[in-house]
């Protein structure tokens, strides 16, 4: 899926298409992993993973124009709050949460995801 936002289909569906599935790659994934991260059950989909690189996709594309989205800093709160969290873990939430801290430390990522991500926690998790 996430080869649909890649330049050469924004090319062909204009800005407003490729606004609509960078919100629908960086809010979806976002919010459907605070989610996945805090549930003590239902742990029987895969869903969240999959999502992983569609949100890089997203992110490497227009970060700068929706890294103050409320849908990053909770993201961030739930990573923080599931990896500081001695509860049990199952394995699909340890290996959502680590493939989120690769994608973020991921070179290829724009520095200024790993410098929000920093404000983000700096903040105490405030939003905007």
């Amino acid at each position: 899926m996430y080869r649909f936002i890649k330049p050469q289909h924004i090319a062909l569906e204009g800005e407003g298409e490729r606004n609509r599935l960078v919100k629908k790659y960086f809010y979806g994934p976002c919010s459907d992993w605070g989610d996945f991260l805090t549930r003590k059950e239902r742990f029987d989909t895969d869903i969240c993973i999959s999502k992983v690189h569609m949100w890089e996709s997203a992110v490497k594309l227009s970060f700068e124009q929706y890294k103050n989205e409320t849908e990053l800093v909770w993201l961030i709160e739930d990573l923080d709050t599931f990896l500081a969290s001695t509860g049990e873990k199952h394995r699909k939430q340890i290996k959502l949460a680590q493939d989120i801290i690769d994608a973020i430390n991921d070179p290829e990522m724009p520095q200024a995801l790993r410098d929000r991500v920093e404000e983000i926690r700096a903040s105490n998790y405030v939003t905007k």
